[in-house]
């Protein structure tokens, strides 16, 4: 039985919230034939209740996540297609087709199907955000939907890069894209040179040839954690002091691996401490010589610390 789009217009007086509260996750994409006056309606509502999306593209399909809140509402499968049945392209008017856990869309390419499925839901509602998680087979075509979405006036937020990154030009460009998102995620990385990012948090898992000078180039990052990655204790004791003496914003480092703290803080004129605070609030107590305190040379007290078998090094609050 076809899927019917929500009748909305025949709640002229229920309050607009109240009609969201009631939609099933597909409602909310099956609002295709709501009246411009109405889609107004809706725009201007839904301010106090934004949405957020991210675009996937791996080996299982590319998909569509509307987040609502922090619950997903629903996805939006695109399939590529060039038969002429179903299928949309830039600016064409979309056509869904229900599915268990979601609905399937026909596009000619992921560019195409992306940018209109940005279109619809930017036409309707107030989008907060938008992330991608995506094979570094895709990225080509991502990046070109990354630039329109900018275009459109949405903010970058989320950035997943799976597969092996390398220096090549395309792949630079594709990270340049993202220097400004909040949060960047690259898994086996070959590129290693982060100058440009300014992100909230850049995680590097299983990063190759990562060495401590690489490391100093995400000092312009608020926050850096190394996963499945290894760097001796010499290389950690010249980044401690590079830290120590520079004024940036960066302010955490963790790194999945346990050290001997002794072999690491040489000439900081660290302390160790046995307790410290934790986030601003939790005081986490410490077995001997596993924290140590120091000052930063703009006054600031830094912890470096090894917690759960990591290596973490922290403003302190």
């Amino acid at each position: 039985m076809a899927h019917r789009p929500l009748p909305i217009q025949q709640f002229p007086d229920m309050a607009l919230m109240k009609i969201f509260g009631l939609m099933k996750p597909l409602d909310v994409v099956f609002m295709t034939q709501t009246s411009s006056k109405m889609k107004t309606i809706i725009r201007k509502n839904s301010r106090t209740r934004p949405i957020s999306m991210m675009l996937i593209s791996d080996a299982k399909g590319s998909y569509v996540s509307i987040m609502w809140g922090e619950s997903v509402n629903t996805y939006i499968e695109l399939i590529v297609s060039r038969t002429p049945c179903g299928y949309v392209d830039h600016k064409d008017g979309l056509k869904f087709h229900p599915k268990l856990f979601g609905c399937i869309t026909y596009c000619t390419g992921l560019y195409s199907g992306y940018c209109a499925i940005i279109d619809f839901l930017n036409e309707l509602y107030f989008i907060d955000s938008f992330s991608i998680d995506c094979h570094w087979k895709t990225q080509k075509e991502m990046k070109s939907i990354v630039q329109y979405a900018k275009t459109v006036g949405l903010k970058l937020d989320y950035v997943r890069l799976i597969g092996s990154l390398t220096c090549k030009s395309e792949n630079k460009e594709m990270l340049n894209e993202c220097k400004e998102a909040g949060t960047v995620y690259l898994q086996a990385s070959e590129i290693c040179d982060f100058n440009d990012l300014q992100v909230d948090r850049l995680t590097l898992e299983h990063p190759k040839n990562f060495g401590v000078n690489h490391l100093l180039t995400t000092l312009r990052c608020k926050s850096v954690i190394l996963l499945d990655a290894y760097l001796p204790p010499d290389e950690l004791n010249e980044f401690l002091h590079v830290w120590k003496n520079g004024n940036d914003t960066f302010g955490y480092f963790e790194l999945d691996r346990d050290y001997d703290l002794r072999s690491v803080i040489g000439g900081l004129e660290a302390t160790s401490v046995e307790s410290a605070v934790l986030d601003g609030k939790r005081v986490q107590k410490f077995l001997p010589y596993k924290c140590y305190r120091f000052n930063k040379a703009d006054g600031t007290r830094a912890l470096v610390y090894c917690l759960h078998f990591k290596f973490i090094v922290r403003i302190e609050k």
